[in-house]
């Protein structure tokens, strides 16, 4: 037991020392003032994925639509992700992955904050859809406190570089997740949309 007491400054140094290297600078950028999206595409859906908890907030959270890489956010960023109508199954991997269904109406606009918490060795996390639970006025809070970034092409070439992985923990967690009993809960409702 001494022994760790004396180890443990040694390893919560190390730890943060990871964390530090693991910010995606090279893989997002910033969306300038005059640029950040305000409205859905024609023909598309808008999807924000906003990290409003400073909980691991340094820790990147990786996005993806099925295994398609959306980009990476840490505490205080969004993305405003344009995307086709109908069907999709989002995914947030961490030192797992987790899962949030959708079906999309074209022209509307839906929210989803991700969120981490304590994994084994690293950061674990979750995405929670905005079912209608709150007010406008406290989403636009969230974005307007938030940074928009948007995908770089560094890091559509960690997205390839990564692939296998991603694909690898996906099997390997959304049988879990299935029966896990969150359909329900953390599936992003059509009727959502605004």
């Amino acid at each position: 037991m001494y022994k760790f007491l004396r180890l443990a400054p040694l390893l919560v140094l190390a730890a943060l020392a990871t964390a530090c290297v693991s910010i995606p600078k090279d893989r997002m950028q910033p969306v300038p003032a005059n640029a950040v999206t305000k409205a859905p595409q024609a023909g598309k859906s808008l999807v924000y994925f906003v990290r409003t908890s400073k909980y691991a907030g340094i820790l990147p959270a990786d996005l993806y639509d099925d295994e398609s890489y959306i980009g990476s956010i840490a505490f205080g960023q969004y993305i405003a992700y344009q995307t086709t109508p109908g069907k999709h199954l989002f995914m947030v991997t961490g030192e797992t992955a987790e899962f949030m269904p959708a079906d999309l109406i074209a022209g509307k606009t839906y929210y989803a904050n991700v969120g981490a918490h304590m994994g084994m060795w690293k950061a674990r996390f979750h995405i929670s859809p905005q079912n209608g639970d709150l007010p406008q006025g406290e989403l636009d809070s969230a974005l307007n406190a938030a940074q928009e970034v948007t995908l770089t092409e560094g890091g559509r070439k960690w997205a390839a570089e990564n692939a296998e992985s991603v694909h690898s923990l996906k099997a390997e967690n959304l049988p879990k997740w299935e029966k896990s009993g969150q359909l329900a809960k953390r599936t992003l409702q059509s009727s959502s949309g605004r």
